[in-house]
C-alpha cells in the first residue's frame, strides 16, 4: 500500500486527487490510500482516509473500482459515520450518477492506526467505464470526493433510539412467545391467540376505543375477528410486535383487509407494496377488486396500469367475467384504457 495524491479539504468535503491513474497496478487487491484528514465537529476529531483498489478488491470484483472510506482512528466514545462518495469529472461536477452514500456505527478501535474500520463499495464504478470516459480521466487524473454528511452526534442518538426500540420490540415478543403478563385474547375461528392489549391498543385507534367503551372486548378482554385465517392473524400479531411482515399473497390480503378495518396506515402501506410486487395476469383482477374495496389506492393505481397493458390475457382469465359484473370497476378499466389510447 502506497499513500499518493493531493487533498483538498474544505469543511466537510474532502477531494482526493489522483495523477497518472493508469500507471497504477492492476492487480487484484492492489490499494492505493489517501493521505489523512480529520472529521468534525468533535471534540477529539476521527482521522480518516480513502482507499482505491484500482482493480477490484479481490476476484470477484476484478474489472471494477473498489472506493473506501478508512476510519484509522476514534476518539473515546461509541460514535457513527455518514458519509457520501462520488467521482469528478473535469469540472468538478460529480460524474455520472457515482454518489453513494452510507451510514455506519463504530467503537472505538485499538491504539494501532491500521486497524480501524473501513467501509465502502467493492464495485463502485465499472473499471472499463472510467477508463472509456475522458471527461473522468482526463489528464489522466481522477478525483476522488469524500463527504462527510450531517452532524454525527445527531445521527448516533438517531441510531441508539433506533436501536432501544429494537430492545423493546424484541422483548415484548419474548413476552409473548413465553405468554408473560398477556392480558387479552384475540379469537379468531378455532383459535385463540393470548396478547398484550397494550400493544393492540398502540397500533390501533379502533381497538383502543373498543377497549375504552363499554363493549364485551373491554368487559372480557376478548377481541373477535370473523373472515380472516389464523395464519393471517399469527402474521397481524407479529408485525404488532416487529414490524415485520411475513407471508404469502393470501396471508397479504387479509393483512389489508385488517389493516383497513382496524385502521392500521402502516401496515396497509406495507401490504399495498407487497400487493403491488405480486400482481400478476392471474391475480390483477382479484387484486384490483381488493383495492378498491379496502380503499388501498396506491394498489388500485398500479393494478388498472397492469391490466390496460395485459388486457388480452387477463381478458381470457377466469377472473374477467366477474370485473364485467361490477359497473363501477369496469368502467374505471375501460376509462384506463382510453387513457393510453393516441389521439
Amino acid at each position: 500500500m502506497s499513500t499518493i495524491g493531493d487533498l483538498k479539504a474544505e469543511s466537510s468535503c474532502t477531494r482526493w486527487t489522483i495523477k497518472d491513474f493508469s500507471t497504477l497496478s492492476t492487480k487484484v487487491g492492489y490499494y492505493v490510500q489517501s493521505p489523512k484528514f480529520t472529521g468534525v465537529g468533535d471534540q477529539s476529531p476521527s482521522i480518516f482516509s480513502l482507499r482505491l483498489y484500482p482493480n477490484g478488491v479481490v476476484d470477484e470484483y476484478k474489472g471494477n473500482i473498489s472506493l473506501y472510506l478508512v476510519v484509522s482512528k476514534d476518539n473515546d466514545r461509541i460514535n457513527c459515520v455518514c458519509f457520501e462518495l462520488s467521482l469528478l469529472d473535469h469540472n468538478d461536477d460529480v460524474f455520472k450518477s457515482t454518489r453513494k452514500t452510507m451510514t455506519k456505527v463504530f467503537a472505538k478501535p485499538s491504539s494501532d492506526l491500521d486497524s480501524g474500520y473501513i467501509w465502502g463499495h467493492p464495485n463502485f464504478i465499472s473499471r472499463s467505464r472510467l477508463m472509456d470516459d475522458i471527461k473522468c480521466l482526463q489528464g489522466d487524473t481522477l478525483k476522488v470526493r469524500c463527504k462527510l454528511k450531517g452532524p454525527a452526534v445527531e445521527t448516533q442518538k438517531e441510531l441508539a433510539e433506533e436501536h432501544f426500540n429494537f430492545l423493546c420490540r424484541q422483548g415484548l415478543w419474548q413476552q409473548y412467545l413465553n405468554q408473560q403478563f398477556v392480558d387479552v385474547d384475540v379469537v379468531v375461528q378455532e383459535s385463540k391467540f393470548k396478547v398484550h392489549k397494550a400493544v393492540l391498543a398502540a397500533h390501533s385507534s379502533v381497538l383502543t376505543a373498543m377497549f375504552n367503551v363499554d363493549m364485551l372486548e373491554s368487559r372480557q378482554n376478548i377481541v373477535t375477528i370473523e373472515d380472516c385465517s389464523p395464519q393471517a392473524i399469527e402474521a397481524f400479531i407479529k408485525w404488532m410486535y416487529l414490524g415485520e411482515v411475513e407471508g404469502t399473497e393470501q396471508v397479504h390480503s387479509e393483512l389489508l383487509a385488517l389493516a383497513d378495518k382496524y385502521d392500521m396506515n402502516k401496515l396497509k402501506v406495507i401490504c399495498e407494496k407487497s400487493l403491488s410486487a405480486e400482481i400478476s395476469v392471474s391475480n390483477a383482477v382479484k387484486t384490483l377488486k381488493l383495492a378498491d374495496l379496502h380503499g388501498a389506492s396506491s394498489l388500485k393505481s398500479r393494478s388498472l396500469e397492469f391490466i390496460k397493458t395485459c388486457v388480452p390475457q387477463i381478458a381470457a382469465s377466469e377472473d374477467w367475467q366477474s370485473l364485467l359484473n361490477d359497473p363501477k370497476l369496469c368502467g374505471e378499466v375501460m376509462l384506463a384504457l382510453a387513457s393510453s389510447v393516441k389521439t
